[in-house]
């Protein structure tokens, strides 16, 4: 496999605090997006998200150098990574305060390539295209506080308030905080609810739900991005057009597109993206 394109963008312009990460290697490759912060939590001066970001793509690297195909596998691979935080929850004294508190929690979602095995994993929300299908995994939970979150603005500019105030300070999202602080009790979570969904964390296991795409030897380019890209096209170029077109048309994102956030004033961008190409 060869890289085609790559492009890692923060929403702000502070690289630093960037939670997307791209990894490419001799046997994986992978974009890794780690988990927004709903609250101040900072773990040795990071961003729980920027944290989970770091440790997933230095295990990445250390499996990438170790790999072997007659003992390894999806869930190997996905217990590795998610062992990465775990273990660093250990050394830093606080793993049974996240076990019982998920909000507190570094996270990451994944898309991993596997060339040996011409297989992606992927856990949690990122996004994988070939010239013949795109592959989603959004959460339902996402889903529903997207609408309330539409619902919510709608009310408001029905009320008086405008879209530019909104974009200011987004009152909507801040209404909604704290029902997505309450979602993280569906995170890894045993209990079976439409609601569930599964994150690298340090508590995924085997019961986790982890998706398999089987990559078939008439493919020749493979593109795994995080979800700041809503539309992943074929090129870089592309899906930077529609997002740049998304963010001029509905910067709130409750109308084109909806999420839980939106444009905040001063940002690039909704989110952080990462969008990784590769000739396979």
């Amino acid at each position: 496999m060869k890289p085609i394109e790559e492009f890692l963008q923060a929403k702000s312009d502070d690289e630093s605090a960037c939670e997307d990460g791209i990894f490419t290697g001799n046997v994986f490759a992978a974009v890794v997006d780690g988990a927004t912060s709903k609250g101040a939590l900072e773990y040795d001066g990071r961003a729980p998200g920027r944290l989970a970001r770091d440790l997933v793509l230095e295990e990445l690297a250390r499996l990438d150098a170790s790999f072997d195909p007659d003992s390894s596998g999806a869930s190997v691979v996905l217990q590795a990574l998610n062992e990465s935080l775990a273990s660093w929850y250990r050394r830093a004294g606080v793993y049974e305060e996240v076990r019982v508190a998920p909000e507190l929690r570094a996270s990451v979602s994944v898309a991993v390539y596997c060339e040996p095995m011409h297989e992606v994993w992927m856990v949690g929300d990122c996004l994988v295209r070939t010239e013949y299908a795109v592959y989603g995994n959004e959460k339902r939970i996402d889903m529903l506080f997207s609408e309330m979150r539409a619902y919510l603005i709608e009310d408001m500019i029905a009320s008086g308030c405008s879209e530019a105030e909104l974009l200011e300070h987004d009152r909507a999202r801040e209404q909604l905080i704290p029902f997505l602080k309450k979602q993280n009790a569906f995170q890894n979570q045993r209990y079976a609810s439409d609601f569930s969904y599964s994150v690298i964390d340090g508590f995924f296991d085997e019961w986790s739900p982890r998706r398999i795409i089987p990559i078939g030897n008439e493919v020749r380019e493979l593109i795994l991005s995080s979800d700041g890209y809503p539309s992943l096209e074929r090129t870089l170029r592309e899906s930077e057009m529609s997002l740049q077109r998304l963010l001029k048309e509905d910067p709130l994102m409750y109308r084109l597109h909806r999420s839980t956030k939106g444009l905040s004033s001063g940002n690039l961008s909704f989110d952080d993206r990462a969008y990784l190409r590769l000739s396979i």
